[in-house]
């Protein structure tokens, strides 16, 4: 009987952990879910990231858990910064112009902070066989994106048009989400590289790069995504070579420029002190200049603290206004501040002050000490100062730093890089 026993029990056993591995709460649905999302969102509905953030949040532990281990992430450098920028955010908010509109702004900001760290927290619990099958699902998202830009490019926008329901030629549509896959991109090109195991998979990454040249060679139009993606490939090549010491070097100019932007963009680089010089820009580029010669004269009146959170877009609305009530003609038809600066740190300057600055360059040594502690590893150290470079650079340039889709993509950014190079 007992021999009876012994040769059953071993047949029961194997058969039940094979159910339980493919019992699909053996892996993080939710999050799978949001990031094969990104073959949709990324190209033609970049607002979704925000709906992508809140289903990979269901995968989220019950609270007594999870509360714990985001409040440890917060506890780093960079969150204890992110906190301290929020803090000061809630508080400009009584001398904004407009106080319920920055208060609701705030709330929803720091709504989304916290689904940024709890994805980073989901991430962190993911098992191995968790971890290859996320890394495939972002792989293969990243490969369809990009293949789906190139196809955008070479029929003149046909896909856009179809679903937008009207002629649309060029890349205009979908612009924004260039920016998704300069960030992306990314750890998804250390996935193909370190990750999959099969050569067919490895063929797949130089024909990423090439995908990702032909796309910057094609349609390279001085969109804020293919600018910021030739600076961040700089940069890698940079990082990869010289590891630490450029890695400082890249954020520590870029600290420099963040703490005399104000200065600069008064006094050095504006449309006046252009046309002294003879150099004479497109009207985009020189509208954008002459935004920031224009926040940098607003940032004067509060340089410490501010005017207040999100208030970019009533004091430029109550701007214009004036000049329309007073007959002065705007010498640009959006006028001298649009909703925002197109600046992330000519906004903060702006709304925060110089509190606001230095929360900011907190956040970036706490990136900073993160990335080092992948120095050791080239690839993984390259690509997420790329990324950080990349994201960097398009907050530069173009969007407004409060805007719920841009940083939703800096968390979906980031979650992405920690799955790409955390080890099990």
């Amino acid at each position: 009987m007992d021999r009876k026993e012994n040769v059953v029990t071993p047949a029961v056993q194997p058969s039940q952990k094979k159910i339980e591995f493919f019992n699909w709460r053996h892996h993080p649905v939710f999050l799978l879910v949001a990031l094969a999302g990104l073959v949709v969102v990324a190209p033609y509905a970049s607002n979704g990231t925000v709906v992508l953030l809140a289903i990979a949040f269901l995968n989220l532990e019950p609270l007594p858990l999870s509360v714990p281990r985001v409040y440890n992430l917060i506890r780093t450098p960079f969150g204890l910064f992110l906190a301290a920028l929020v803090g000061w955010s809630f508080v400009t908010v009584f001398w904004a112009p407009e106080f319920m509109g920055s208060l609701f702004a705030w709330v929803r900001i720091t709504l989304l902070f916290l689904l940024g760290f709890s994805i980073l927290v989901i991430i962190s619990r993911l098992d191995e066989d968790q971890l290859s099958v996320a890394r495939r699902v972002l792989a293969f998202a990243g490969l369809i994106i990009l293949g789906l830009f190139a196809g955008e490019i070479m029929t003149d926008g046909a896909v856009s048009s179809l679903l937008k329901g009207r002629p649309i030629f060029g890349m205009e549509p979908v612009s924004r989400g260039t920016a998704i896959l300069a960030v992306i991109i990314w750890p998804v090109a250390v996935i193909l590289a370190r990750h999959m195991t099969r050569q067919f998979f490895k063929i797949l990454l130089p024909l990423l790069a090439v995908g990702t040249a032909y796309f910057l060679c094609k349609e390279l139009t001085f969109l804020a995504s293919q600018l910021a993606l030739m600076i961040g490939s700089v940069s890698f090549a940079f990082i990869y070579v010289f590891r630490r010491w450029a890695l400082t070097l890249i954020l520590g100019g870029f600290a420099l420029i963040a703490v005399s932007a104000p200065v600069i963009s008064l006094y050095v680089v504006n449309p006046a002190a252009l046309q002294e010089m003879g150099v004479h820009l497109p009207e985009p580029q020189e509208h954008r200049l002459a935004i920031w010669s224009f926040v940098s004269d607003l940032t004067a009146d509060a340089p410490i603290i501010g005017h207040g959170f999100d208030s970019s877009r009533w004091i430029g609305g109550n701007y214009v206004a004036r000049l329309m009530a007073e007959h002065v003609e705007i010498p640009y038809t959006s006028g001298l501040l649009p909703l925002h600066p197109h600046n992330a740190v000519m906004q903060i300057w702006l709304e925060l002050g110089l509190v606001g600055i230095l929360c900011l360059l907190g956040m970036i040594f706490g990136l900073y000490r993160m990335l080092l502690s992948y120095q050791q590893d080239r690839l993984v150290l390259a690509a997420g100062g790329a990324m950080l470079v990349t994201f960097i650079s398009i907050a530069s340039i173009s969007f407004g730093i409060w805007q719920n889709w841009w940083l939703a993509t800096g968390w979906l950014g980031a979650a992405t890089f920690f799955l790409a190079a955390r080890k099990a």
